[in-house]
């Protein structure tokens, strides 16, 4: 998953550089990719702690989340635009509070279960960090992806120190 909506970005940038359509990336890939990473998150969560530790209404939002950001996705996708400070804005359209805050949530429950105490708060600072300072500018998501890869490489270098 590292780097996947970087590289659904920069072809986003190649392909309306030379006025290839772009939608089905814009409408469906980004939206795959994003929805993937709480999944993932929660997915890693079950392999470390096994199916006991299975958390069912963590599912069941987690479903209903997804159910809701697919539809509202899909209605709502219109032409990828530049902002003025030059981050794309995916499907036209300014992420609604509920998608910043549901993602945020879905994807940090897992991380509270890591068990090394200094890795959950480096992973969990970087993430929260990157979501609070990018929360209120124009382009969300776009913004939020290229500087998540902050807490992408804190889990990697957390993992890798154990």
């Amino acid at each position: 998953m590292i780097g996947t909506i970087q590289i659904m970005d920069a072809l986003i940038w190649a392909f309306k550089q030379f006025d290839i359509s772009i939608d089905w990336i814009s409408r469906y890939a980004i939206l795959t990719i994003l929805l993937l990473e709480p999944v993932v998150a929660y997915l890693g969560y079950l392999y470390y702690y096994g199916k006991v530790a299975r958390l069912p209404i963590y599912e069941i939002s987690l479903a209903v989340f997804i159910l809701i950001s697919v539809y509202n996705w899909i209605a709502y996708c219109e032409d990828t635009t530049i902002t003025r400070d030059g981050y794309l804005k995916w499907c036209g359209v300014d992420l609604p509070p509920f998608f910043k805050i549901g993602f945020l949530i879905l994807l940090g429950i897992p991380m509270l279960f890591f068990p090394n105490l200094l890795q959950k708060l480096l992973i969990f600072v970087s993430a929260f960090g990157t979501w609070m300072y990018n929360f209120n500018h124009e382009a969300f998501g776009s913004r939020w992806c290229y500087s998540s890869v902050l807490y992408v490489t804190a889990a990697l270098i957390a993992y890798l120190a154990q």
